[in-house]
């Protein structure tokens, strides 16, 4: 990730932070690439015969970050 998007990045969070309903709608696509990069790694170090995919990964961590975001605590 260049330090451009890492600091577009930490804009868009401010905003979201900030109540910029917006913001996650901005951020995703600058994240997905490294998120993606990121679960290939993971998977790398799974055992053999494991079905889950890189793509169920990310999918998995989004629906988990929309879950906390939609929590009365945020």
């Amino acid at each position: 990730m260049t330090n451009a998007s890492s600091h577009q990045i930490s804009l868009l969070l401010a905003d979201w932070s900030g109540g910029d309903e917006s913001a996650p709608e901005r951020l995703m696509p600058l994240v997905y690439e490294e998120l993606r990069q990121m679960a290939r790694r993971f998977m790398r170090r799974q055992p053999s015969g494991h079905t889950f995919q890189t793509t169920e990964l990310i999918h998995e961590a989004y629906l988990k970050i929309e879950r906390w975001r939609k929590s009365p605590k945020f």
